[in-house]
């Protein structure tokens, strides 16, 4: 009990510090600020917005409160959407609600999680897989790439469903060693979560992170393979006012509530998730990766899911966007211009933090430099690091 309670008022201290101006209970809507959708910030936001086809819908807010909405015609802020890989870090929330559990480390191996000599069969490059740590793989640095698109679908016997190709479908590259090589569509978490808690992905979050963030059964879609076990680096669907819960419990640093009972995860973890644990390239100006979140040089961090999916946030302006984009079927067929496009409404936010929704008058300019960064996340593979 003590513990918890000194934990909370550091938290609390740590808002003061990082002008979060108060800790909002996620659980409930959000509530609308007298400036919602006033003023000329939220006007060139809209404007813009109906100038792209691309664009779904979008929240803003500000110190907790919604500033700016817009939904496409026909849809409203019920309506979801893949947010394809936004979901790995709706993931690394579970992972971290498993540590402070005493449930997982991160320094664990893999051959901690499944010492069971059998799992290993037909296993590729198994030896140095089963050295691998948890932590490598969160901040996928471990040498690892996927060769192709993951058919979840064609698994190695049902006695393990579905673990064996999972291990399988990412490869080993020792030069890849300790460098960032973003994994788009592996399923390892999902079986980590299922051996350590005996719950699939979404059992879990569906019975300890979304009822206390307001999210309910049916308001949202979770993929699945053929086993029922979803998956955990893309399938979730969901509203930009459900994201925006995420970006905003990562900004009140794990705390969905005022209150001990408010924790989902721990502050600590938070920070270590939201701070740059590897470069993105050598070249430092391209920002960094945490546990699952993208780091970058304008002071926030951004969950990036194809095709144009965010939610970012900046713990300095009290601010959180997140945004669903519309995509091609074929994501070859999309070409920069589209990428540009999709990518504006987060750009206008990012390239002017000081960007005052209470009386905002400054015309937003674009960061050229972040734009070439959202645009490459758009992909699949968002930089390539071979």
């Amino acid at each position: 009990m003590c513990v918890k309670w000194l934990r909370t008022c550091c938290t609390l201290f740590a808002f003061l510090i990082n002008c979060v101006s108060s800790i909002v209970d996620l659980g409930e809507p959000f509530e609308k600020s007298q400036h919602y959708n006033d003023g000329s910030s939220a006007t060139a936001l809209q404007e813009l917005a109906l100038s792209l086809p691309s664009v779904r819908g979008y929240i803003v807010l500000k110190k907790g409160q919604v500033v700016a909405e817009y939904y496409k015609e026909g849809l409203d802020k019920t309506s979801v959407w893949p947010i394809f890989s936004c979901t790995k870090s709706w993931t690394t929330i579970s992972i971290g609600m498993m540590i402070d559990e005493g449930l997982l480390s991160l320094n664990e191996t893999f051959f901690d999680v499944w010492p069971d000599e059998d799992v290993w069969l037909n296993v590729e490059d198994s030896e140095v897989k089963k050295g691998m740590t948890l932590y490598s793989l969160i901040t996928m640095s471990g040498g690892l790439y996927e060769s192709e698109f993951m058919d979840m679908d064609t698994n190695i016997g049902e006695e393990d469903l579905g673990l064996n190709t999972a291990l399988n479908y990412v490869r080993y590259d020792e030069d890849l060693v300790g460098v960032l090589k973003y994994l788009p569509a592996h399923s390892i978490w999902s079986y980590v979560i299922l051996e350590r808690t005996g719950m699939e992905p979404h059992a879990f979050a569906a019975k300890n992170i979304f009822p206390k963030l307001g999210i309910k059964s049916g308001e949202y879609e979770w993929w699945e393979n053929g086993y029922n076990i979803s998956y955990t680096t893309y399938g979730l669907e969901m509203n930009p006012t459900q994201l925006a819960k995420m970006g905003r419990l990562y900004q009140q640093r794990g705390l969905a509530a005022p209150g001990e009972n408010g924790w989902i995860v721990s502050s600590d973890f938070i920070e270590e998730s939201i701070d740059s644990q590897v470069l993105a390239n050598d070249d430092e100006d391209w920002g960094s990766y945490g546990y699952m979140m993208w780091e970058y040089l304008v002071d926030g961090y951004c969950a990036v899911g194809l095709g144009g999916q965010y939610v970012c946030s900046w713990d300095d302006e009290d601010l959180v966007i997140a945004v669903l984009n519309n995509w091609e079927d074929e994501i070859e067929e999309m070409d920069g211009e589209n990428f540009t496009a999709s990518s504006q409404i987060v750009l206008t936010l990012a390239s002017q933090l000081n960007f005052d929704f209470e009386s905002a008058s400054r015309a937003p300019k674009i960061s050229l430099l972040f734009a070439n960064f959202v645009a490459l996340c758009f992909l699949f593979e968002p930089i390539n690091y071979s």
